[in-house]
């Protein structure tokens, strides 16, 4: 009854809209639609963590990186001109996820050594391993990222395209965690426990 009888022309809002992206790659399909919102000049709004704009509507964004799905996709806040409705988006330059594809096909021991891991103090890092020849290089590599100050360390090999590059890909190849429960679940016998109950419940 507000949007419909306010004389306001921009609208701010933490909005849940249809249509929109919410994370790089992923569009919201349920939510508000977003025609409710047409009489406005600008419509400025919060929530959903990647930037993106269809019409009088924009999605700002999160100012920084939460979350593996905020990798690689620029952040920061945006100033709006009140006369011309026009929002000019300023990038902030801090990241805190990392992501490194380690490949030791073409590297020396030198090369690897002079590597500068000064970048990834107080980072969460992913290392993500296409190519490991000599295991020895690959414990020297591991070891100067560790001395480097990370927040968090890990490691990826286990999948199974190691050529993947995209975390979306290769978070699509382990198994979801529900599907680790149940099969947790069905490894254990535990008498007296109705499994398929408990198995439901999950």
């Amino acid at each position: 009854e507000l949007i419909k009888t306010t004389e306001s022309t921009i609208a701010f809002g933490h909005l849940e809209l249809s249509g929109f992206a919410m994370y790089r790659g992923m569009t919201a399909h349920d939510g508000e639609d977003p025609k409710i919102f047409e009489k406005f000049e600008l419509v400025a709004s919060g929530h959903y963590h990647t930037r993106s704009s269809n019409g009088n509507i924009n999605y700002l964004g999160a100012p920084c990186e939460y979350t593996w799905s905020d990798f690689n996709d620029p952040r920061g806040f945006h100033v709006v001109d009140t006369d011309t409705r026009e929002l000019t988006f300023i990038q902030n330059p801090i990241t805190i996820f990392n992501k490194i594809f380690y490949e030791d096909d073409y590297l020396t021991l030198e090369e690897m050594m002079d590597f500068d891991t000064s970048a990834y103090k107080d980072t969460i890092v992913k290392v993500v391993v296409k190519s490991k020849n000599n295991p020895y290089w690959f414990d020297v590599f591991i070891d100067k990222l560790e001395a480097s100050g990370t927040i968090d360390l890990q490691v990826v090999e286990d999948h199974m395209n190691l050529n993947l590059e995209d975390d979306q890909d290769i978070v699509d190849e382990a198994e979801d965690t529900l599907t680790i429960l149940r099969k947790s679940v069905q490894s254990l016998n535990l008498k007296g426990v109705n499994m398929t109950k408990l198995e439901a419940t999950i």
